[in-house]
Protein backbone atom coordinates (compact mmCIF):
# COMPACT_ATOMS: atom_id res chain seq x y z
CA UNK A 1 0.00 0.00 0.00
CA UNK A 2 1.34 3.39 -0.67
CA UNK A 3 -0.30 6.72 0.61
CA UNK A 4 0.63 10.59 -0.65
CA UNK A 5 -0.20 13.55 -0.58
CA UNK A 6 -1.50 15.07 -3.90
CA UNK A 7 0.19 18.06 -4.96
CA UNK A 8 -2.20 21.70 -4.98
CA UNK A 9 -3.97 22.40 -8.12
CA UNK A 10 -1.40 25.53 -8.52
CA UNK A 11 1.73 22.81 -8.46
CA UNK A 12 2.75 22.37 -12.20
CA UNK A 13 4.21 19.06 -12.77
CA UNK A 14 7.58 18.58 -11.94
CA UNK A 15 10.16 15.96 -11.66
CA UNK A 16 7.55 12.71 -11.58
CA UNK A 17 7.90 13.38 -15.20
CA UNK A 18 10.90 11.80 -15.24
CA UNK A 19 8.76 8.65 -13.87
CA UNK A 20 6.71 8.09 -16.65
CA UNK A 21 7.19 5.00 -19.02
CA UNK A 22 6.29 6.20 -23.25
CA UNK A 23 3.36 3.68 -22.90
CA UNK A 24 1.27 5.28 -19.66
CA UNK A 25 1.44 8.99 -21.53
CA UNK A 26 -2.22 8.49 -22.90
CA UNK A 27 -2.77 7.32 -18.75
CA UNK A 28 -2.27 10.63 -17.07
CA UNK A 29 -5.53 12.56 -18.19
CA UNK A 30 -7.45 9.46 -17.21
CA UNK A 31 -5.79 9.82 -13.41
CA UNK A 32 -6.21 13.71 -13.03
CA UNK A 33 -7.12 16.78 -15.08
CA UNK A 34 -4.25 18.25 -12.99
CA UNK A 35 -0.91 16.67 -14.58
CA UNK A 36 0.97 16.86 -11.22
CA UNK A 37 -1.40 15.29 -9.48
CA UNK A 38 -2.05 12.54 -11.96
CA UNK A 39 2.24 11.95 -11.64
CA UNK A 40 1.41 11.54 -7.99
CA UNK A 41 -1.03 9.16 -8.46
CA UNK A 42 1.12 7.33 -11.15
CA UNK A 43 4.00 7.48 -9.03
CA UNK A 44 1.85 5.79 -5.83
CA UNK A 45 0.79 3.13 -8.42
CA UNK A 46 4.23 2.20 -8.89
CA UNK A 47 5.66 2.90 -5.43
CA UNK A 48 2.47 0.71 -3.85
CA UNK A 49 3.82 -2.78 -6.15
CA UNK A 50 6.79 -2.31 -5.48
CA UNK A 51 6.47 -2.64 -1.70
CA UNK A 52 4.19 -5.48 -2.69
CA UNK A 53 6.87 -7.39 -4.19
CA UNK A 54 9.91 -5.93 -2.44
CA UNK A 55 11.53 -5.04 -5.66
CA UNK A 56 14.27 -1.93 -5.85
CA UNK A 57 13.10 0.58 -8.54
CA UNK A 58 15.98 1.06 -10.37
CA UNK A 59 14.51 3.33 -13.02
CA UNK A 60 10.28 4.25 -12.70
CA UNK A 61 10.10 4.17 -16.79
CA UNK A 62 11.11 0.26 -16.48
CA UNK A 63 7.23 -0.15 -14.80
CA UNK A 64 4.02 0.25 -16.64
CA UNK A 65 0.85 0.92 -15.48
CA UNK A 66 -1.78 -0.02 -17.64
CA UNK A 67 -5.84 0.71 -16.25
CA UNK A 68 -8.01 -2.34 -16.28
CA UNK A 69 -11.16 -0.27 -14.76
CA UNK A 70 -12.19 2.75 -13.43
CA UNK A 71 -9.94 2.48 -10.28
CA UNK A 72 -8.02 -0.90 -11.22
CA UNK A 73 -4.45 -1.25 -12.72
CA UNK A 74 -1.90 -4.08 -13.46
CA UNK A 75 1.70 -2.70 -13.43
CA UNK A 76 3.93 -4.74 -15.54
CA UNK A 77 6.89 -4.60 -17.37
CA UNK A 78 7.57 -1.39 -19.83
CA UNK A 79 8.47 -2.02 -23.42
CA UNK A 80 12.02 -0.26 -22.39
CA UNK A 81 12.29 -2.54 -18.95
CA UNK A 82 15.85 -4.32 -19.35
CA UNK A 83 14.58 -6.91 -16.57
CA UNK A 84 11.40 -8.66 -15.84
CA UNK A 85 9.35 -7.32 -13.46
CA UNK A 86 7.14 -9.08 -11.17
CA UNK A 87 3.22 -8.64 -11.74
CA UNK A 88 0.79 -6.79 -9.05
CA UNK A 89 -2.80 -5.56 -9.22
CA UNK A 90 -2.77 -1.62 -8.17
CA UNK A 91 -6.52 -0.23 -6.80
CA UNK A 92 -6.85 3.01 -6.48
CA UNK A 93 -9.19 3.52 -2.76
CA UNK A 94 -10.77 6.96 -2.69
CA UNK A 95 -9.72 8.70 0.95
CA UNK A 96 -9.90 12.32 0.35
CA UNK A 97 -9.27 14.82 -2.38
CA UNK A 98 -5.96 15.34 -0.47
CA UNK A 99 -4.42 11.70 -1.10
CA UNK A 100 -4.21 9.42 -3.15
CA UNK A 101 -4.16 5.34 -1.53
CA UNK A 102 -2.98 2.56 -3.79
CA UNK A 103 -3.28 -1.10 -2.87
CA UNK A 104 -1.32 -3.55 -4.69
CA UNK A 105 -2.01 -7.53 -4.61
CA UNK A 106 -0.76 -10.12 -6.38
CA UNK A 107 -3.72 -11.32 -8.09
CA UNK A 108 -7.37 -8.85 -8.54
CA UNK A 109 -9.33 -8.65 -5.85
CA UNK A 110 -12.95 -7.35 -5.21
CA UNK A 111 -13.78 -3.28 -4.23
CA UNK A 112 -11.75 -2.25 -0.83
CA UNK A 113 -13.94 -0.92 2.37
CA UNK A 114 -10.53 1.47 3.89
CA UNK A 115 -10.95 3.02 6.81
CA UNK A 116 -8.09 5.93 7.16
CA UNK A 117 -7.68 7.40 10.78
CA UNK A 118 -5.58 10.51 11.61
CA UNK A 119 -3.69 10.92 14.99
CA UNK A 120 -1.45 14.01 14.94
CA UNK A 121 0.71 13.69 11.67
CA UNK A 122 0.53 9.79 11.55
CA UNK A 123 -2.19 7.61 9.03
CA UNK A 124 -3.26 4.56 9.86
CA UNK A 125 -5.36 2.42 7.57
CA UNK A 126 -7.54 -0.65 8.01
CA UNK A 127 -8.36 -2.51 4.99
CA UNK A 128 -11.12 -4.73 4.40
CA UNK A 129 -12.32 -7.00 1.30
CA UNK A 130 -13.57 -10.67 1.08
CA UNK A 131 -9.81 -11.52 0.28
CA UNK A 132 -8.32 -9.45 2.58
CA UNK A 133 -8.93 -9.39 6.50
CA UNK A 134 -6.94 -8.05 9.32
CA UNK A 135 -4.53 -6.35 7.19
CA UNK A 136 -3.56 -2.79 8.65
CA UNK A 137 -0.66 -0.35 7.95
CA UNK A 138 0.44 2.89 9.28
CA UNK A 139 1.67 6.21 6.93
CA UNK A 140 3.27 9.24 8.06
CA UNK A 141 1.74 12.18 6.34
CA UNK A 142 0.45 15.93 6.92
CA UNK A 143 -2.73 16.15 8.75
CA UNK A 144 -6.10 16.34 6.59
CA UNK A 145 -8.11 19.31 6.75
CA UNK A 146 -11.45 17.57 6.54
CA UNK A 147 -11.74 15.42 9.60
CA UNK A 148 -10.15 13.04 12.02
CA UNK A 149 -11.54 9.63 9.95
CA UNK A 150 -12.33 8.66 6.65
CA UNK A 151 -14.07 6.28 5.60
CA UNK A 152 -14.28 4.76 1.93
CA UNK A 153 -16.88 1.65 0.13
Amino acid sequence: MDIELLPSEEIQAGFLSAAIADEETDLLPHLSANRSQAETILWSIKEAALKLTGEVMTDPRHLAVTRLRDKDFLLDASMTASAPVRRAFVQLVDVSPLYVVALATLEPINRTSVTVRQDGEALSCKLSSAELTGFSGSFRGRRASSGDEIKVK
